[in-house]
């Protein structure tokens, strides 16, 4: 796609359109108000401001500072963001940079059911894995159409992709379930990655993700997450020399001592010892 003009703080997004006037063609109930891909420099910012329109952000690469509800997050590579009409849009890239799409819609009330049945009544960000970057693509060119028909395409194709966030957002048992999984399997080895933030993260409150992860995948998710991240602090001590200290930081665990109780509690030997007894 060409270069289109820029959007936050005179940093050029790689593709951006916005309606001009905020003329609908159509009567259907979800009209797209602007489609932009960025592939952002490190620290570039959003200023923060609440908006009467709705937006999707979905993370392809890189890192960023979030706020939502005036509280702070960071989302990754895979992470949706949903903001409700309403509430403050602020982002700033993060130290490696953010690439990301989004689109917004414009703020009809008639959209408001059809995003209830999607699942994104309320604010939230999410794992949702790998960015359908084709999809937003459609979008961008169905939505610069400049007709009725590209309208409702554009309408079409959003709401694809916010049935889509709804259904990886996991509001149901089994999707709450996976979603944790998801966010474990790709963050175990983030000394700073809790249960506590997880939960917060997919909106759910933790005794009730507890009690649905062990009835979903077997086991509770910090016992997964525990067992996850022992099971590669064994592999790293088989398999390579690094030191039991540096094991540990590269497996999560942000006590070393925590790492050895835990170790010697799974495996009944120190890590040391588990490292001589696998050379033998």
């Amino acid at each position: 796609m060409p270069a289109y003009p820029a959007d936050m703080d005179g940093t050029p997004l790689s593709f951006f359109w916005r309606r001009v006037d905020g003329r609908r063609l159509t009567r259907q109930p979800l009209v797209v108000r602007s489609v932009a891909h960025g592939d952002l420099a490190p620290a570039v910012q959003e200023d923060c401001r609440h908006q009467a329109y709705a937006k999707l952000q979905w993370t392809v690469r890189g890192s960023a500072g979030i706020r939502q509800g005036g509280r702070g997050r960071v989302v990754h590579a895979g992470d949706i963001t949903w903001w409700p009409a309403g509430q403050e849009h602020w982002a700033r890239a993060g130290e490696d940079g953010w690439e990301c799409w989004w689109f917004t819609l414009l703020p009809e009330s008639a959209a408001w059911p059809l995003l209830d049945v999607c699942g994104l009544s309320t604010a939230g960000t999410w794992p949702g894995g790998s960015c359908p970057e084709e999809l937003f693509a459609e979008l961008g060119r169905a939505a610069g159409g400049g007709t009725a028909a590209a309208e409702e395409e554009a309408g079409a194709l959003a709401y694809r992709l916010l049935a889509m966030a709804g259904r990886l957002r996991g509001d149901g048992p089994g999707g709450m379930a996976e979603a944790a999984l998801a966010q474990i399997n790709q963050r175990w080895s983030d000394a700073g990655f809790s249960i506590a933030g997880l939960a917060d993260s997919i909106g759910a409150h933790r005794s009730r993700l507890s009690r649905t992860f062990a009835r979903t995948i077997g086991t509770s998710p910090s016992e997964y997450l525990l067992h996850l991240r022992l099971s590669r602090a064994a592999t790293l001590l088989r398999t390579t020399t690094l030191p039991v200290q540096l094991v540990a930081e590269r497996c999560g665990f942000a006590s070393a001592s925590y790492f050895a109780r835990s170790f010697r509690s799974a495996f009944k030997c120190p890590p040391g010892g588990y490292r001589v007894r696998s050379e033998v």
